[in-house]
């Protein structure tokens, strides 16, 4: 019984361990709900004081009237004459009570109203940051999984934390629509291909012409705006790189469709 007891454990440990940073990336979160639910308590609680307070003072000072005035007797009476005696001598302390009243309602009526609508933000704010989560755990995950199997690139030399904020900048207020910045990047490293190209083709015949250290130079600048590091190789080694990389953010465009650029099926003359 022992081991099968510790057996289960140990299988669903892994599981644990994954959910610990994600209760810790929550943490914030519920403290947050935590602190407006105290928020909505304590006007509550002062508010009704307050009229119970008035109310009890009212009432003492009506029982002190009945007992003091002679021509009235304080006493138990649930009578429609003991109630119209109450009403005739102590009609402006009874308004009063009832504009409290009337006051009170509106009072946490408009409280109400004002909290609903900060717990709608604040579960707003909650489900757009799970969904922010869930939309950058699978992107890493997908990356680190294309990248183990890519041996042309160096796993270590992506950020993709970095990467994933270029693509989705504005992924924390839960939008995942805006990619202007990364279609900016792939449009630039297109340029910076064609450019290349024409390089290359105007050097003709005399492939000497040609410098391919520059072109490298400017492919890795651009590079590093996304969060792939990249350094100086000889021609062969950067080509194959080069388009490796290509694939890699070509396949990331199509997963999530954020760009109708493709640096992959673009002609490299120079290569």
């Amino acid at each position: 019984m022992f081991c099968m007891i510790k057996s289960s454990i140990k299988k669903i440990e892994p599981f644990f361990k994954k959910l610990n940073p994600l209760i810790k990336k929550f943490e914030p979160l519920i403290k947050k709900t935590s602190a407006l639910i105290n928020k909505i308590k304590k006007p509550f609680i002062i508010i009704t004081s307050i009229y119970i307070t008035l109310v009890l003072t009212i009432s003492i000072g009506i029982i002190y009237e009945l007992i003091e005035r002679p021509n009235l007797s304080f006493g138990l009476c649930f009578t429609n004459s003991c109630f119209e005696v109450v009403r005739k001598n102590f009609s402006s302390s009874l308004l009063l009570i009832k504009e409290l009243t009337v006051l009170l309602g509106v009072i946490f009526a408009s409280i109400g109203v004002i909290n609903s609508w900060k717990a709608y933000n604040l579960s707003l704010k909650n489900s757009h940051l799970t969904n922010h989560f869930n939309n950058l755990n699978n992107f890493i995950e997908m990356g680190n999984i294309y990248l183990e199997k890519e041996k042309l690139i160096n796993n270590e030399r992506v950020d993709l934390y970095k990467l994933y904020y270029i693509i989705f900048p504005n992924s924390r207020s839960g939008r995942f629509d805006e990619h202007e910045n990364y279609s900016l990047i792939l449009q630039s490293l297109s340029n910076l291909i064609e450019q290349s190209n024409k390089l290359y083709n105007d050097a003709g015949k005399d492939a000497k012409r040609y410098k391919h250290k520059p072109h490298q130079a400017r492919i890795i600048k651009e590079l590093d705006k996304l969060g792939i590091t990249v350094e100086l190789r000889n021609r062969s080694d950067f080509d194959d790189q080069e388009k490796a990389i290509y694939q890699f953010l070509d396949c990331i465009t199509k997963q999530y469709q954020c760009t109708r650029i493709m640096l992959g099926p673009i002609n490299k003359d120079y290569m």
